[in-house]
């Protein structure tokens, strides 16, 4: 690393920082409740659902992974996640 590191903020990082831990939190404890409700057959690849809107995010938005080839993947293994999720509730 070249150059003097940046000085950190706590005042301006705290707040969203402790946001984004309840957050997470909350979707944890609600993601073990629904798997729990809905049992580990339907219940758990539903959650997994979720990582497939992050990653939408991340590519439409934050701009998190570029190029043809990475955004093929990420839809190859997306397509394959709500198939695998569709078939699960359809049959499981």
């Amino acid at each position: 690393f070249r150059g003097q590191m940046p000085q950190f903020h706590v005042s301006k990082v705290a707040l969203p920082g402790m946001l984004t831990g309840a957050f997470w939190g909350m979707g944890n404890f609600i993601s073990m409740f629904a798997t729990v409700y809905l049992g580990l057959t339907i219940g758990f690849p539903l959650c997994q659902c979720g990582l497939v809107l992050a990653g939408m995010w991340g590519i439409a938005y934050f701009k998190e992974i570029e190029g043809v080839k990475a955004i093929s993947i990420f839809a190859a293994a997306a397509g394959l996640i709500l198939a695998g999720a569709t078939l699960d509730g359809l049959y499981g």
